[in-house]
């Protein structure tokens, strides 16, 4: 700073000239809090003093004495020539936590910062506008972030949704600026980091969102084992904890099943799965009643097994099958068999027909089997001439068949 006095002062005499001043350190109440008396030696009618701004506060500069080469007086200046002037602090930033990395998942919510933000201690006259450099590690991708307007002393930063990706990041506060126009780069934690970990995956093995009872539902499992798997059945919240990479169940009733989330070891992250993206629908085995006329005497009830070990009955109260068996009919006239069928439409039935043998002849009938397909109502029947045992060997509605094709199911079922 130029001593604003000093040509003035200076424009007369014999050069080198010396001077000699007080600088002073006061508080609020004009109280001295430090004193220092210093000397300027100044070969021109211009000189510069260095004006003190290592630490803020406010510096008062008494000027007391003037000599020259051939005049020294030292009551020359009468009362002492005072300046002062004003050191404002330097603004400041600092992370709070810089030893361990901050750890989110790429669905973090930050709805209040003050629970997962990283915070950044501020201290400078607000608002404050900081500059920080956001480096992701594996990509060594840089990007600079502006933070402005802050006037809170602990600002939480929160990261973009844009930046939570995979891997390490590391924020570096690159510079501070105040109200006041003053700024700084800091260099004590000044560097803090967050690491957005690894979530969890699931995937359907089975392509199909329509299953029947008895089949089993697997998923292929993705991350470090051991994984949790959230899923519901019918309204039914479950959890599991699996150690082989695939989770699957058998499905041993009708319902609908959801996975709702999965986990792993590895990461505190807890992958949601939006609601119907993994759903799965469990339908019934179709069954079938044969319903018959007066010349049609039940025979059997044709009880077949469950369709796994695990299941239970089918929640129709009817048996799956009858056998029946069609009494002698005189030439001309004709017996009606009904079927009532129980699944969602169109049914597919195959029929087996065992002919009754004729004493007065000693060759048997042969066995024949008759195929029905694309019943679209609940309800069939056709006329027949001809006596014998009938019986639905398969059936098929929309989604499921009896028999199956792969022989039954065997593992855990589905807990509800």
């Amino acid at each position: 700073m130029v001593f604003p006095l000093e040509k003035a002062a200076l424009i007369a005499g014999v050069k080198p000239f010396m001077v000699d001043y007080n600088v002073l350190k006061v508080d609020e109440k004009d109280r001295v809090i430090s004193r220092n008396k210093e000397e300027l030696s100044a070969a021109m009618t211009n000189a510069q003093i260095h004006l003190h701004t290592e630490d803020p506060g406010r510096y008062r500069y008494e000027f007391t004495h003037l000599s020259d080469a051939v005049y020294d007086d030292p009551k020359n200046l009468g009362n002492p020539i005072r300046v002062e002037h004003q050191v404002l602090p330097l603004p400041t930033a600092k992370f709070v936590d810089t030893q361990e990395p901050h750890v989110y998942c790429a669905d973090t919510s930050f709805d209040d910062p003050k629970l997962n933000g990283i915070p950044i201690f501020i201290t400078a006259s607000s608002p404050v506008t900081v500059k920080l450099q956001l480096r992701h590690e594996s990509q060594r991708d840089i990007e600079f972030v502006e933070l402005t307007n802050i006037t809170d002393k602990v600002y939480y930063f929160i990261p973009t949704r844009e930046s939570l990706t995979h891997g390490l990041h590391v924020l570096t506060i690159i510079s501070v600026r105040d109200a006041n126009g003053c700024s700084t780069h800091p260099t004590q934690n000044n560097r803090a980091s967050y690491a957005v970990a690894d979530e969890a995956s699931i995937i359907p093995l089975e392509s199909q969102q329509h299953h029947c009872v008895g089949d089993r539902i697997s998923y292929s499992l993705q991350g470090t084992s051991p994984w949790q798997i959230e899923y519901e059945f019918n309204g039914q919240r479950k959890l599991a904890k699996m150690a082989n990479p695939t989770f699957s169940r058998i499905a041993e009733k009708k319902g609908n099943l959801s996975i709702v989330s999965v986990a792993d070891r590895a990461s505190t992250c807890k992958t949601l799965i939006p609601p119907g993206k993994m759903e799965k629908f469990i339908h019934d085995v179709p069954s079938v009643v044969i319903v018959g006329s007066n010349k049609v005497e039940n025979i059997r009830e044709g009880i077949l097994p469950p369709p796994c070990p695990f299941c239970p009955r089918s929640g129709s109260p009817f048996p799956y099958f009858y056998v029946v068996k069609v009494l002698t009919i005189v030439v001309g006239e004709q017996a009606e068999i009904k079927f009532e069928l129980f699944g969602v439409p169109p049914f597919s039935l195959t029929v087996r027909v065992l002919p009754v043998s004729n004493k007065k002849h000693k060759k048997q009938k042969s066995m024949q089997m008759h195929p029905i397909n694309n019943i679209q109502d609940h309800t069939h029947s056709f006329f027949t001439s001809q006596d014998g045992d009938y019986e639905v060997v398969s059936l098929q509605d929309r989604y499921c068949r009896y028999p199956r094709d792969d022989g039954g199911s065997s593992g855990k079922a589905i807990e509800y």
